[in-house]
């Protein structure tokens, strides 16, 4: 898939050698890319070829994955050429001579605070049974494939899997989305919790210790330790104070953290999410 993506966006400014898995950038689309040779993921090679890893995640990788999902897809019907591939892959040689039905749908998930996007493939076979093998999708556009016309509709039973696919995957949005929340909520307190203890344990350490220095001062007869001890209890209350104040201030904090977390929850609810197709093909393995 990644070189499908890839080739596809640098059709006109980069030439690829496919035995060795590279490819050679010829005219840089994006400021600050430097030409030359990029290694596609592979997880081995018959040599060791000069070269900068390419990965989708950078730049290079960014505009090619933008310039893929940018591109008009018409309905089509796709033939993969599984018989010529020189690799071994079980998932796709069982369904070797058959045909069915892709779909891909996103999700943009869009909130006054932040959006994302989900993508949702919808398989099934000629019959209409659902194909629910996550990586069947991903080896078969590892495959090479020709463009045909589409003359045929799909079983209405794929309607019926799409919707079932997109409410699954709106649902496990949903789910993940609140799972982060109550994660930055439960966050927010334990922190919470902790800045207090601190505070309060030394409003305790020093009210201990002033308890104590009074005690002794009560049975203290000799004058200048009196006045020693008169003047570590006044040092005391002074601490005291300032404890007591950054206790006010850590409160504070807490409270704007709070303030600012039920902000974002609030923005949280108020999310949508809408559905849009990116392409849907009929496919056949030969």
């Amino acid at each position: 898939m990644v070189l499908g993506v890839t080739q596809f966006a640098l059709a006109d400014k980069a030439t690829f050698n496919h035995s060795d898995w590279y490819f050679l950038l010829n005219d840089s689309p994006v400021g600050g890319v430097s030409l030359g040779r990029y290694l596609l993921p592979k997880k081995n090679r018959s040599q060791q070829i000069a070269g900068q890893e390419y990965r989708l995640h950078q730049s290079l990788g960014q505009y090619c994955v933008q310039t893929a999902l940018n591109a008009q897809t018409p309905d089509a019907a796709l033939v993969f050429d599984y018989a010529h591939y020189p690799e071994k892959i079980s998932l796709l040689e069982r369904y070797q001579g058959q045909s069915g039905w892709l779909k891909l749908d996103k999700i943009c998930v869009t909130s006054p605070v932040e959006k994302q996007d989900a993508l949702v493939f919808s398989i099934c076979d000629q019959n209409g049974n659902a194909i629910t093998d996550s990586e069947f999708s991903q080896r078969l556009f590892s495959l090479s494939a020709k463009v045909q016309s589409l003359t045929e509709n799909p079983p209405l039973a794929f309607a019926d899997l799409i919707h079932q696919q997109i409410g699954h995957a709106k649902q496990q949005i949903q789910v993940e989305n609140d799972a982060l929340l109550k994660t930055e909520m439960l966050r927010i307190q334990a922190w919470a919790k902790d800045q207090m203890q601190a505070v309060e344990d030394l409003i305790l350490e020093i009210k201990e210790e002033m308890r104590a220095k009074e005690r002794e001062l009560v049975t203290e007869n000799d004058l200048a330790r009196q006045i020693n001890l008169q003047e570590s209890i006044s040092k005391l209350r002074k601490q005291l104070r300032k404890a007591r104040n950054e206790l006010d201030d850590v409160q504070d904090e807490i409270q704007d953290e709070e303030m600012h977390l039920l902000k974002a929850l609030r923005a949280k609810t108020q999310q949508t999410m809408e559905e849009e197709k990116v392409f849907l093909i009929q496919w056949r393995i030969v």
